[in-house]
């Protein structure tokens, strides 16, 4: 029996998490998404489900967001973070403190679910963004075990799973709890996705990592994607090979992302982390990459400010008119459901990934083909000059 209205659901998880007697699990849907079901052998019909579902969809709270962009001092991080490395340098607060965080990865056949960790080493696995819908598995109940151990959380999550986690601690003191929720521009189908993996492997061989945000043209080239084998030699994939991140942009996302409830200035998290375009700063500094940090509570404010007193990072305060020139689309929840999106989703599993792409992806107009035939190290080059001549 399905739990709830598809048009709603954001498979955050938190029903999952926590049913006490583990009746619901997540089942992939027509278009590939993953949705909660309740197996009604198991099911005691106690409605835990319902209010934690009421919970995750209920009214936001009014922010007044401090705006800051932040980059990283250090290189060698910098080179495997996809804008400026706030993330790392949020987590390496938080774990230096004795705490744990939580956040995406890829597993070894490139399925995207959340884990917890404790030490910095392990850090590297959360680096990178990951277009995919991520599983929380159970990890709002180690967090919330974590909080009643006193022992600092930080959660990184998109908007709707860190509403998630919120919903899943009724009665847990949550001083210790940090949430960082991200710009987010809805999110791709899981099973797309699978397919996708699948037919890259068959075409270039099998790879250990995967990057959707290269920086080896610098930051701000666009959505360079490459992989690298175990040699660590790196391909820049091209054409369909690279469409992947496109379904974002082009809305083929889960239904509840069209005009997402949490994309507003209103935000979920403690924190708000994103990437940071259109600043007059540097060439030089702007191609080690920027993020975009908004502290939209006190704690996350003062986590910044404890952050920004060590030399290791470069914060500066900004306005909500940088951010909304940079990120407008991301918290103004303005996508909308493309024409074509019903048969994108009708058509996934009958063609193949290099079909799908090159129908509903591939660029239409002359402009757009005469600039992704151009090599991608030029096009960093007329990037880097544009801003210098701005």
């Amino acid at each position: 029996m399905k739990l709830c209205d598809e048009s709603l659901c954001t498979g955050c998880g938190a029903c999952v998490n926590m049913c006490p007697n583990s009746c619901i699990s997540m089942v992939r849907n027509t278009q590939g998404f993953d949705y909660p079901q309740i197996n009604e052998d198991k099911c005691v019909e106690c409605g835990l489900c319902e209010k934690l579902c009421a919970k995750v969809m209920g009214g936001l709270e009014e922010r007044n967001p401090q705006a800051y962009s932040m980059t990283l001092n250090d290189d060698e991080v910098l080179k495997h973070s996809s804008s400026g490395g706030a993330a790392y340098a949020l987590s390496k607060y938080v774990l230096e403190n004795g705490g744990s965080v939580f956040g995406a990865i890829y597993t070894e056949d490139f399925h995207v679910h959340h884990i917890g960790i404790s030490n910095i080493e392990d850090l590297k696995k959360l680096q990178g963004s990951k277009y995919v819908q991520s599983s929380t598995e159970l990890c709002f109940k180690e967090a919330k075990k974590a909080l009643l151990s006193e022992k600092k959380v930080l959660y990184f999550g998109t908007p709707c799973q860190i509403r998630g986690l919120y919903a899943c601690l009724d009665g847990v003191d949550i001083s210790n709890l940090i949430t960082c929720d991200l710009l987010c521009g809805g999110v791709p189908s899981p099973g797309i996705f699978e397919k996708y993996i699948k037919e890259l492997i068959e075409n270039k061989g099998h790879f250990d990592c995967l990057s959707f945000r290269s920086k080896k043209y610098g930051y701000g080239y666009g959505y360079l994607v490459t992989i690298k084998n175990n040699t660590g030699h790196e391909v820049v994939l091209k054409r369909s090979h690279a469409y992947f991140v496109k379904t974002v942009g082009a809305g083929y996302v889960r239904n509840s992302c069209i005009g997402c409830r949490f994309g507003n200035i209103n935000r979920v998290g403690d924190i708000t982390i994103g990437d940071f375009y259109h600043l007059k700063i540097s060439s030089k500094q702007f191609q080690k990459g920027v993020s975009l940090i908004l502290a939209n509570t006190a704690k996350g404010d003062a986590i910044i400010k404890n952050i920004s007193k060590s030399p290791a990072v470069i914060i500066e305060c900004r306005t909500l008119s940088d951010v909304k020139k940079s990120q407008g689309c991301s918290i103004t929840g303005s996508k909308k459901k493309p024409k074509n999106y019903d048969n994108f989703f009708s058509d996934w599993k009958s063609l193949s990934w290099m079909e799908l792409s090159k129908k509903y992806l591939a660029p239409k107009s002359r402009k757009e083909r005469i600039v992704e035939s151009i090599p991608p190290f030029i096009l960093a080059f007329l990037r880097d000059l544009r801003r210098k001549m701005r």
